[in-house]
């Protein structure tokens, strides 16, 4: 509950309750419930908090009176701004509609690539990023894997490959869709539980195996780096996948409220409700 304080006058034409007046400005009693919770824990805080509001509207209002009379121009400056925030806010407002209401954000295979190699230099390697194969396995007989895995990059059975991991992998990468940067490739080898650098190998190199323990068993793990993309060179689609949808959706907005605003001006003055000399 908000106590009412002695002294506190009545406005005749409204019977509202005037708790403090400053120049021309007011305030009511109903106009608390915009600024404090309507319940306090006691009626001390009631009084004590509500007390503190009115003497910082006070001093607020005294101070902002003493502002515009003394600052030549601000009244103007300030009106100039609250209609460019208020225009801003309403502009805001209608480019959110504009954009759920016909933003198409499903992107074909054929925009992605479209627009993928009209804007190449947006995507180079920061860094040295990694196309890995690898297999833990606790099969014995792994000349299966690493004849398939032999093979070169572009006669990689793919399929068959995935098909064996599942089969027989307690873990695996199997698709050529997954690239890793430096420090995964660490994180990896330690996973992988091998003793020197997966950086260090060669990209096409021949498929390495060795022998670990793996939940206190004998594991046979396989590793190979298939390709490297080097720093600075054009990011794989697979790597600049979701920046490049993200520049898609981008291009898109700004596109439908260029075309928005085109069409509204061409409507207002051919209306007559624009004239630019």
């Amino acid at each position: 509950m908000i106590l009412g304080f002695a002294g506190c006058d009545t406005n005749g034409d409204q019977g509202e309750e005037l708790l403090a007046k400053v120049g021309n400005n007011t305030l009511k009693r109903k106009d608390l419930s915009r600024f404090m919770p309507p319940v306090f824990q006691s009626e001390e805080d009631s009084i004590r908090l509500t007390r503190q509001f009115i003497d910082r509207w006070v001093g607020e209002q005294v101070m902002t009176e003493q502002a515009l009379g003394e600052i030549d121009g601000l009244q103007n400056q300030i009106e100039f701004k609250v209609k460019d925030y208020r225009n801003r806010l309403v502009l805001s407002a209608y480019y959110d509609y504009l954009i759920q209401t016909r933003l198409d954000t499903v992107v074909d295979s054929a925009a992605f690539f479209n627009y993928f190699e009209k804007h190449q230099e947006k995507y180079k390697a920061d860094e040295n990023y990694y196309q890995v194969l690898y297999v833990g396995t606790y099969v014995l007989d792994i000349r299966k894997p690493l004849q398939m895995l032999n093979a070169s990059t572009d006669k990689l059975a793919w399929k068959e490959f995935k098909q064996w991991c599942l089969l027989n992998a307690f873990l695996h990468q199997a698709d050529s869709s997954v690239w890793m940067n430096t420090s995964d490739l660490e994180e990896l080898g330690s996973r992988l539980k091998y003793s020197g650098r997966l950086t260090d190998l060669r990209p096409g190199h021949s498929p390495i195996s060795w022998t670990a323990k793996e939940a206190d068993k004998p594991a046979q793990f396989i590793f190979k780096i298939q390709k490297m993309i080097p720093q600075g060179q054009t990011l794989s689609p697979a790597i600049a996948g979701e920046s490049v949808r993200q520049g898609i959706i981008q291009e898109r907005t700004r596109n439908i409220l260029e075309a928005e605003k085109i069409r509204l001006v061409r409507e207002a003055k051919d209306n007559g409700s624009v004239y630019v000399p």
